[in-house]
């Protein structure tokens, strides 16, 4: 299998397939119970009470189309199958190459098997694995539609399978990216929901009511930075259809466009894919107890942390422009140096490790 990558190509060795689905199968499994829960695991627990006799017919009817029929609902996100699932494919990415970097990973390395091709079969293999148990649960709710009586159809069922698939893709190459230059998986787990979720955490920090009134913002500009937002912000994806956003005084509701929400998504899983790629072969594997494994890097997260705990300071107690931007810079260089501190004081605590 081939897939073009500039001038040329990114070939999908078999053999690390292969590798990489014996080696991670038990966690795919572990994702595939946990994920469909809601799904099938719990409507065929009622099915089995009602052929024991421990419930009656109708109560177990009811009990099992409740789960199956929240799923497709967007405004119940909380379930097995999407929200534990966006969480379980941040995992996955992560797990299934910080799970090397001490063992098997610098043999391979020591082979003729490049970077690339480590990074690609992981992916590879991640993919499909998800591809496998999102099939899995779309032929169940289907066939539970040809069955019970359900408040949905197969096409919906279909539609809302694809582009909660590539939500889940698009999440694992998130968090195999972000693997890819950190040194510990804890916090390459916490960086990856983190990164996930900035786009709309940067829409609330932007749009609010005291940014509105210092600012002056116009309705259109609200929306605007709302919608992009909210787009840039993978889970966000799913669960489209009732989802209001409430952080600002014009709620704007998005009704999913499938075809193009899907089309963008795959693009991101090609770039987030491309870097993880891009980062994995310049960093060296070695991470010395820091959490970024590229000291650029680590510099860079910690300016724009600083940056963000000193708006978030400015949210809380500016009352004018000049006050806001003010208190927005002092707070950044205090945060800034605060944090240097801290790294300091850990390495020298560490013994210069």
């Amino acid at each position: 299998m081939t897939i073009p990558y500039k001038d040329c190509s990114l070939r999908i060795n078999p053999g690390l397939l292969w590798k990489e689905w014996q080696q991670n199968r038990l966690y795919f499994l572990a994702a595939f119970l946990i994920m469909s829960y809601d799904t099938i695991l719990k409507p065929l627990g009622y099915g089995i009470k009602a052929i024991l006799g421990s419930a009656t017919e109708a109560y177990a009817m009811a009990g099992a189309l409740s789960p199956v029929s929240n799923v497709l609902s967007a405004g119940a996100y909380h379930n097995s199958m999407e929200q534990l699932g966006s969480l379980l494919c941040i995992l996955l990415g992560v797990t299934i190459l910080t799970q090397e970097r001490s063992g098997s990973l610098n043999f391979l390395l020591s082979t003729p098997v490049s970077r690339k091709d480590i990074i690609l079969a992981k992916s590879c293999t991640g993919g499909l694995a998800i591809i496998l148990i999102m099939m899995v649960n779309a032929l169940f709710l289907i066939m539970a539609g040809l069955i019970w009586p359900v408040d949905y159809y197969a096409v919906l069922v279909m539609k809302w399978a694809l582009l909660t698939t590539a939500v889940f893709i698009a999440l694992f190459n998130l968090g195999l990216m972000v693997a890819s230059f950190t040194g510990h998986w804890l916090s390459a787990i916490g960086l990856s929901v983190l990164l996930a979720n900035l786009p709309s955490m940067l829409g609330i920090m932007l749009i609010n009511f005291t940014t509105i009134e210092l600012f002056n913002l116009s309705p259109i500009f609200i929306h605007r930075v709302n919608m992009i937002a909210h787009y840039l912000t993978i889970p966000a994806y799913i669960g489209r259809d009732t989802e209001y956003m409430g952080n600002a005084p014009i709620a704007t509701k998005l009704h999913p466009d499938y075809p193009l929400e899907t089309l963008i998504l795959v693009l991101l899983i090609a770039l987030l894919l491309l870097l993880a790629i891009k980062i994995f072969k310049n960093n060296p594997l070695e991470n010395n107890g820091q959490m970024l494994m590229s000291n650029r890097a680590a510099h860079i997260a910690v300016i724009i942390l600083a940056l963000l705990l000193g708006w978030g300071s400015a949210l809380s107690s500016a009352g004018s422009i000049a006050g806001f931007l003010g208190t927005m810079v002092l707070a950044s260089i205090i945060a800034y140096l605060a944090i240097v501190l801290l790294q300091s004081l850990v390495y020298y605590l560490r013994g210069g490790r």
